[in-house]
């Protein structure tokens, strides 16, 4: 029986990556599987990279990008200029990488397909179509379009934020390995999955780690991010101590004022992957941030 860490959406949590892992070895597993999302949203995307480097030295390593390192990658090609608060954020994070790191997410691949045992996998973040698309466990039609389209038996994703849920389906089994850095439904905790596969059978043990979410305060103070943009990472704090829900409720609330002034969220020159890429105004985003700072966590 060979034993698989599935982790996805770390979302530069490495606090969360450390403890998941010292679980994942002590449990046994010698293969780890990263679902794209590593980094972006705690400023923290070169000691998660650094550990997975680090892992790669003793054991058997599949990584796939994200969207939040192909943001990256695309503002780093084309070298926007917009000057929106909002959107200090991804230049912070792309300053904060090393360039060996801008490396190792520039060289991912999109999808991967591996054997283990007898069973076939396929890996990617969101969808096999795109990085940006979410699939659900109530998306019959998009699984039954992607089994159709892919000759692999187990699929494994992320992406979406949900829980960890798994589905057998159209000769399939999909995986969806939840969110461990930055997920709403499990403050303090980081959760993934681990797969235990002998010949062609696969048995899947849900895993929920708690980690230390005042020593993540206190590296996000040390690590300059708050002179740059305070709201983003606030909410991602937010997230990981159990005020997910005032994420949601901030965009819902800055999309809205922003279809009242007919504004456009996606800007004239955006490519790729920006053209989904939406960027509150300035004065809706800093008047709703002063409204919602009462809630914030994270002070310089």
């Amino acid at each position: 029986m060979v034993k698989v860490a599935v982790i996805s959406d770390i979302h530069g949590n490495y606090i969360a990556l450390e403890e998941m892992l010292k679980d994942a070895k002590e449990s046994g597993a010698t293969k780890y599987i990263f679902t794209g999302d590593l980094i972006n949203e705690f400023p923290f995307g070169n000691k998660v990279i650094n550990q997975i480097k680090e892992l790669q030295n003793d054991y058997d390593v599949y990584v796939v990008k994200g969207n939040r390192e192909q943001y990256l990658i695309e503002y780093d090609e084309y070298k926007y200029t917009w000057e929106n608060v909002q959107f200090k954020n991804t230049v912070f994070m792309r300053r904060e990488l090393t360039d060996d790191n801008f490396e190792f997410i520039k060289n991912l691949p999109f999808v991967l397909s591996t054997k283990i045992e007898d069973l076939t996998f396929k890996l990617f973040h969101g969808s096999i179509y795109s990085l940006s698309e979410f699939i659900h466990n109530y998306d019959e039609d998009l699984m039954e379009k992607i089994a159709n389209e892919t000759e692999e038996k187990v699929l494994l994703f992320g992406h979406s934020h949900q829980r960890i849920w798994t589905k057998e389906a159209y000769g399939k089994l999909f995986i969806n390995a939840g969110c461990s850095g930055v997920s709403k439904m499990n403050p303090n905790h980081a959760e993934y999955v681990i797969l235990e596969v002998n010949d062609n059978n696969v048995n899947i043990v849900e895993k929920n780690i708690e980690f230390d979410t005042d020593r993540l305060k206190r590296e996000i103070l040390e690590s300059g991010i708050l002179n740059e943009e305070k709201v983003f990472v606030n909410f991602a704090y937010l997230a990981v101590t159990g005020g997910g829900d005032l994420t949601r409720e901030f965009f819902k609330r800055a999309t809205e004022e922003m279809n009242k002034k007919n504004a456009p969220m996606v800007k004239e020159d955006a490519k790729g992957i920006y053209k989904k890429f939406r960027l509150i105004d300035d004065d809706i985003w800093l008047a709703l941030a002063d409204e919602y700072k009462k809630y914030f966590k994270l002070e310089d």
